[in-house]
């Protein structure tokens, strides 16, 4: 339930990436450096899969379904294929080694997973491993790059159970980062996941590092340079017009009638100019503190999402300083699956370069984060969620990248905005919350109103009102409490 809840939090928009469009296949058979082996019975989706965190484009089996997941300076890829033959993985890492290569790495994990398996002698060695390597090319190469690929039985848990396989493939794409390409199936469905898992890996394609900083820091180079140029005026221009607003949450149906589409949820956004007291509503005015009374931007989001039998209510407000150089948030929800409650609580503030970020779930103990706010780029988390019409009001066709606190990874990361013209009056703004998260798709007019905003997953935000939100919700039979 926490990994739900901080996933909600971050963004209270995200959603696994699906992928899969017809397409042939071409395969690199067996260990060999063969990118160019043909093999017609793996068939590869049209779009390829992209992680931009590690600069990896690769393409994947027709149909699969995709979710990349971030932890720390860590990048976890999970490809799951229709056909039951295992799950694929992308991992890419950080290391402190600027010398390793791939048949170093590939040493460290064969040696753990013998030991791992392995009966230890007296004098502390492993005697003997239960694991065993089936076969291993070093002199491999994906692309330009070299690699080490190899596949290791390990011991059933039962006698009747085939025994379990995995395959690393590993790439160095520049000092400092691995890329690991691994495969977890079983002797059973060995050769029909190792001639898909080796078609996927030889598609991989990685950019130029180069290439890659110099792109991200043209972006954060625009992202500053734009926020730097608005006033006190543009910001009290987008706060003060903006208001209340309803959005629904919804994936449409084939007939097109809102009757027929399946809600997901709504929210309402109010952003205002006000009072850093303001962020307590149960405080009144009259016992306001000095700080209390520091003038700023406001934003508060309450919002009800529904997935299966899951149900989210979120209470969050935001606050960033005339000046930008301090803000403050609350985050309160109450994750209902099962016919138990969990309560998330997140608070954080900054004070320049300095951030701490609380974090309660249900009667654990508080966790508290540090983030480092370094260099330039960072905007605040009231910018954060009002980026989009901010940009509309910028009106620039441009790529912005920024960095934000991101509560899912507890930690700052980079995201990425592209705007351009839509038509005549409306703007287009292709985000990704961060670099490896699926783009959305923000449509508003040259004011900033919402037109609509669409998910990765085919879910649609899209503007109402309270009156049809309650009619609609109340026709469905849906809760309003």
């Amino acid at each position: 339930m926490r990994r739900i809840s901080i996933t909600i939090a971050a963004s209270i928009t995200l959603a696994p990436l699906y992928w899969g469009a017809p397409a042939a296949a071409q395969n690199a058979r067996s260990d060999r450096p063969a990118a160019k082996a043909q093999a017609p019975g793996v068939r590869l989706a049209g779009s390829p899969l992209r992680v931009p965190a590690i600069g990896l484009t690769m393409h994947v089996p027709e149909g699969c379904t995709s979710q990349t997941t971030s932890f720390s300076t860590n990048t976890l890829t999970t490809i799951q294929p229709l056909e039951d033959v295992g799950v694929f993985t992308v991992q890419g890492r950080v290391t402190s080694d600027p010398d390793s290569t791939p048949q170093l790495v590939g040493d460290g994990i064969i040696e753990k997973i013998l030991a791992d398996y392995g009966e230890v002698g007296p004098a502390g060695q492993v005697a003997r491993s239960k694991a065993r390597v089936l076969s291993r090319n070093s002199n491999l190469m994906i692309g330009e790059l070299p690699a080490d690929r190899f596949y290791i039985e390990l011991p059933p848990k039962r006698s009747v159970d085939a025994a379990p396989v995995q395959g690393y493939t590993i790439v160095i794409p520049e000092p400092g980062r691995v890329v690991i390409f691994q495969a977890l199936t079983t002797t059973d469905a060995f050769d029909r996941a190792r001639e898909m898992y080796e078609t996927c890996a030889a598609t991989a394609v990685f950019e130029d590092p180069g290439d890659l900083a110099t792109r991200r820091a043209a972006s954060i180079r625009a992202g500053v340079r734009v926020i730097e140029d608005f006033t006190p005026e543009d910001y009290r221009a987008v706060f003060e017009t903006f208001g209340t607003r309803w959005e629904r949450l919804f994936a449409p149906a084939q007939s097109s009638a809102d009757i027929d589409a399946t809600e997901h949820g709504y929210r309402r956004i109010k952003a205002w100019v006000g009072r850093r007291g303001e962020l307590n509503p149960e405080k009144e005015p009259a016992r306001w503190s000095n700080a209390d009374q520091e003038p700023g931007y406001l934003l508060q989001i309450d919002a009800l999402l529904l997935d299966d039998l899951l149900r989210v209510d979120t209470k969050a407000v935001y606050f960033m300083s005339m000046d930008r150089e301090s803000e403050a948030w609350t985050v309160r929800m109450a994750i209902k699956q099962n016919g138990q409650t969990g309560q998330w609580i997140e608070t954080g503030a900054r004070q320049g370069h300095s951030m701490s970020v609380t974090t309660t779930h249900g009667s654990s103990a508080p966790t508290v984060v540090r983030p480092l706010v370094q260099g330039e780029g960072y905007i605040s988390m009231v910018e954060t969620y009002m980026l989009a019409p901010l940009l509309a009001h910028a009106g620039i066709p441009a790529d912005f990248a920024f960095y934000t606190y991101q509560s899912r990874d507890g930690t700052i990361r980079m995201r990425s905005d592209s705007v351009e013209r839509a038509g005549s009056t409306s703007w287009k703004i292709t985000s990704r919350l961060n670099e490896d998260a699926p783009p959305q798709f923000a449509y508003l007019t040259d004011e900033g109103e919402p037109i609509r905003t669409e998910l990765a997953d085919g879910r649609i935000w899209e503007p109402t009102s309270y009156e049809k939100l309650v009619r609609l919700w109340r026709d469905k039979g849906l809760p309003l409490d």
